[in-house]
């Protein structure tokens, strides 16, 4: 025959695991930093890349679906020149938000790096679909004119300049272009 515990036992069960969460609760807080991408953004700013790394990392272990360590990492690694393993970091942030027209630009900005301009061409092209904007129109056409699609820079840059790019302007005014 199977006991149940009285209403006494239960409440008594109910706070003593009450009473270990609030004992383990001061533990688990003390992880939070970690989380937090201050630290390795100072080291960033001092040019310790490696440590900064290290920190990245960290936050990413405790919270694997925060964008913000991936992007901090993946810069941290094109200051190495780790090129590869900022795409890795890169493309974990177009999954995690697929939505971001952000990220798109940011590795886009990788892809020319890595001479990869046809692949930086379709990732502008993803930023411009989710939300147009200057940066996406500018890079874009850098790109359209190493290409020699020169009909298409001019027109991004035209958007670009119209959006307040103003390195999409110089540029239409060294083509002699009226925007």
């Amino acid at each position: 025959m199977i006991r149940r515990p009285q209403k006494d036992s239960v409440w008594s069960m109910f706070l003593s695991l009450i009473a270990g969460l609030l004992l383990v609760l001061p533990i688990s807080c003390s992880t939070i930093p970690y989380t937090d991408t201050d630290d390795a953004e100072d080291l960033m700013d001092a040019g310790r890349y490696n440590e900064a790394i290290a920190e990245y990392s960290r936050s990413i272990n405790l919270l694997p679906n925060n964008p913000a360590p991936y992007v901090g990492r993946g810069y941290a690694y094109e200051k190495l020149e780790e090129y590869d393993k900022a795409l890795a970091d890169y493309t974990k942030v177009t999954e995690l938000t697929p939505k971001d027209p952000k990220i798109f630009v940011i590795r886009g900005l990788l892809y020319d790096h890595m001479g990869r301009t046809q692949q930086a061409i379709e990732d502008y092209n993803k930023s411009l679909f989710i939300q147009p904007t200057a940066e996406g129109f500018y890079y874009r056409g850098l790109d359209w004119e190493k290409t020699n699609a020169l009909e298409n820079a001019i027109a991004d840059y035209k958007r670009a300049a119209q959006m307040g790019n103003a390195d999409a302007q110089a540029r239409l005014k060294a083509m002699g272009i009226n925007w």
